[in-house]
């Protein structure tokens, strides 16, 4: 195991519990991208409000400067970091998540925003919004959040699920109840689920 590979395993041990319910989960973003400012902001705000839906107060910390973040990724600390995605990337791909199979959790997430772009662009969307919800997806994923058929967490984001801009299309998860029909809306695991 190479130092690197040793670093993150240290750091996925120490936060895999990244954020129980109600808490304060810090988020350190490095943008190795350039995305702007206004847009970061926004896209940010997209994302604390899916993140809020699931009981999970986000705490943004721009760890871009060389010195703003010096002290080792703590308990309740995700990082995100936006770049270009590397070549042969499949161009849907918007982002991944280092995962611990054991823990159902981790701690670092990565954002291809060279990719959230081209499919804004593509579909003609709010390229901040699209950010928002890529972001919203992967801390989802740090923390635990698998694949869903629908809502926020489905693995695929279709060109016609992105235009029409629904909100159920943005929850945590929406499912149908087998025996009714209903659809069933969890925001959040373990949280009580809404029929309608």
């Amino acid at each position: 195991m190479d130092r690197r590979t040793t670093v993150w395993a240290a750091v996925l041990l120490v936060s895999t519990c990244a954020a129980a319910r109600g808490e304060t989960l810090a988020i350190r973003t490095y943008d190795g991208f350039g995305v702007s400012a206004s847009r970061m902001t926004r896209a940010q705000g997209v994302a604390t409000a899916l993140l809020a839906a699931a009981d999970v107060d986000a705490l943004w910390i721009d760890c871009t400067a060389p010195a703003s973040c010096l002290s080792p990724v703590g308990l309740r600390e995700v990082v995100v970091r936006f770049v270009a995605s590397p070549s042969g990337e499949s161009r849907d791909v918007l982002g991944e998540a280092l995962v611990d199979r054991t823990a159902h959790a981790g701690v670092f997430a990565t954002i291809f925003a060279d990719h959230v772009d081209a499919v804004a662009a593509r579909v003609d969307i709010d390229q901040a919004v699209l950010l928002g919800r890529t972001l919203a997806h992967e801390i989802g994923h740090l923390l635990g959040r698998s694949y869903q058929r629908a809502g926020l967490m489905r693995s695929r984001w279709s060109d016609d699920e992105l235009r029409r801009q629904r909100d159920s299309d943005w929850l945590w998860s929406t499912e149908r109840d087998p025996a009714t029909g209903t659809v069933v809306t969890c925001r959040a695991a373990g949280a009580k689920c809404v029929r309608g």
